[in-house]
């Protein structure tokens, strides 16, 4: 499988948009009210000018609390943002940057925090909690297939959206690494720090110990390696230890296999931990969750007409319905959600070609070998040979039904950079760079030859909405 973040471009080498805060006040509306603060920056809700119904988080950076060091490091923070694309994971939309601040444009999660979700006594009861476990544990295992190690997964890093879909975020200790490189930097929240952390040495397994913590603190209300005193040294050697009992009034109400999950979680020994899948495929799962398995019945014929109409589609096109998908709420994708979750069928947050292709069959499509591949190429926006899953949405949603009056004036204004009602050269270029994309000269002559029939060497609205609206992209 080839694996879209192996290499993660220098920052260095990246082109900065031009977009700074003129630009962001053009798209949002930014709330005063500061839903968070840190020691670097604060973060706020706004709502699309284009269409209300379209809330974001702005997360504002102040470049002169930061080094050089900081700086980079939070730019690679969102180059391993742009590189996530998972239903579990918070969105990444766009970046603006001037010469005092960063903004980093984000979703919103307006559900809450998971300890929210703890009832009055501290604890949840196992469904709740599988429910949460398994959602992380899909997350974790995107991340993990392109060598990404999260670092501090605990309970105030999953959110929920407003449909209640749990949300892993925060991915400022995030690293990316390749093959069998181990990361040597103590990093993390001390009750979830895995024992190979502290010793030096680690890699993506310190994750799975953290979530099997986070797992123990929310079926028992209390952390599996604690000290009376809150000496954080006495709890670093109990975590070393890794020795697991359970309260002796929570023991006899936890099911068999919910312990037997968090004991295969919480391992000293990291080759006998198990892993993301291994531990996805556990029976508490099962007894737990009524999961439906097989994607028998669920691609309608619709859905891969409109995979069919797909190809052909020009990189502005591509770009234009991967922002639209962006900005539709969690019920408006709940089913084509369910059905890529079904067709991935090794977790991987990736479909492959062999993964479609059975899917088809199973629903008695008939398509040939080269236009299946064609799809898959058509699909493949990011260049990874694997299709993601706004890819998929991009692809598979109905345009016709979603695509609002505001929702398309918001999304040409994404592109119409300086609001001058037209998307120019320079405005393509510099809306894919803040949005992560890296956009050729040829790309661009391209696009304005397909959509440019003024031949003002300009794309009006109406223009956009014949590209985006149209069938036949070819």
């Amino acid at each position: 499988m080839q694996i879209p973040g192996d290499s993660l471009p220098p920052t260095q080498a990246r082109r900065t948009s031009r977009a700074g805060v003129h630009e962001l006040k053009q798209q949002y509306n930014i709330n005063k009210k500061v839903l968070g603060s840190g020691s670097f920056g604060k973060v706020f809700q706004a709502e699309n000018k284009a269409d209300n119904s379209h809330h974001v988080a702005i997360k504002v950076i102040a470049k002169q609390k930061l080094s050089e060091q900081e700086i980079l490091a939070l730019h690679q923070e969102v180059s391993i943002l742009q590189t996530l694309d998972h239903p579990n994971i918070v969105k990444y939309y766009e970046t603006y940057e001037d010469e005092k601040f960063i903004y980093l444009v984000m979703e919103l999660c307006p559900g809450g925090e998971l300890f929210e979700k703890l009832s009055a006594n501290q604890t949840m009861n196992e469904n709740l909690a599988a429910m949460a476990i398994e959602r992380v544990l899909r997350a974790l295992i995107h991340c993990h297939r392109i060598g990404i190690v999260h670092r501090d997964i605990k309970p105030e890093n999953i959110m929920y959206d407003k449909a209640g879909e749990v949300k892993l975020i925060d991915f400022g200790l995030a690293k990316q690494t390749t093959g069998n490189q181990k990361l040597t930097t103590i990093a993390g929240t001390p009750y979830f720090i895995g024992p190979e952390v502290l010793n030096g040495s680690y890699g993506k397994e310190c994750d799975i110990w953290s979530l099997g913590v986070l797992l123990y603190v929310l079926v028992t209300g209390t952390y599996p390696f604690d000290s009376a005193t809150k000496n954080r040294a006495e709890v670093f050697q109990k975590i070393q230890k890794g020795i697991i009992t359970f309260p002796p009034n929570i023991e006899g109400k936890l099911t068999p296999e919910c312990k037997d999950l968090i004991r295969k979680m919480i391992v000293v020994d990291r080759s006998k931990r198990v892993s993301g899948e291994q531990a996805l495929s556990h029976a508490w799962f099962e007894k737990c969750l009524q999961r439906k398995e097989g994607t028998q019945d669920l691609i309608e014929e619709g859905v891969l007409m409109r995979l069919r109409q797909f190809k052909g589609s020009s990189t502005l096109k591509k770009a234009a319905l991967n922002v639209l998908v962006k900005m539709l709420s969690p019920n408006d994708v709940e089913n084509l959600r369910d059905l890529f979750q079904k067709i991935d069928t090794d977790n991987s947050g990736f479909i492959e070609i062999q993964e479609l292709e059975k899917a088809l069959m199973d629903n008695h499509h008939q398509i040939g070998a080269q236009e299946l591949k064609k799809i898959i190429e058509e699909l493949d926006y990011n260049g990874n040979s694997l299709i993601n899953y706004t890819e998929f949405l991009a692809a598979t949603i109905s345009v016709q039904k979603f695509l609002t009056h505001q929702k398309l004036e918001a999304i040409f204004r994404q592109f119409d950079i300086d609001g001058n009602n037209q998307i120019t050269k320079e405005n393509i270029r510099d809306a894919m760079t803040k949005m992560g994309r890296e956009i050729s000269e040829e790309e661009i002559n391209e696009i304005m030859r397909k959509h440019d029939s003024s031949g003002d060497q300009a794309i009006s609205l109406d223009e956009f909405k014949k590209m985006i609206m149209d069938d036949t992209d070819e």
